[in-house]
């Protein structure tokens, strides 16, 4: 494979053996976050609402960045029919 990319051995085992950076941290804990007030809600609630749930936990997360999340693991409020 390291001769496909044109890359030294070496490279490649640094790159697996790297830590993962303060960002993709935060952002793993926060994707844990939503998943965990998503199905404490039973499901129902949207980004607005968890976004507001992030804010009382003193998380700090926009209501657009937490709806990319949700689209990104296929998580869909249930809207409950009246």
């Amino acid at each position: 494979m390291c001769r496909i990319f044109q890359i030294h051995k070496s490279s490649f085992f640094r790159w697996r053996k790297r830590t993962p950076t303060a960002r993709a941290q935060r952002k793993a804990f926060i994707i844990n976050e939503i998943i965990r007030i998503y199905h404490w809600s039973q499901c129902r609630y949207g980004s607005p609402r968890i976004a507001k749930e992030l804010e009382t936990i003193r998380i700090k997360a926009s209501r657009k960045f937490v709806g990319q999340i949700m689209k990104e693991n296929h998580l869909r409020s249930i809207a409950k029919s009246k």
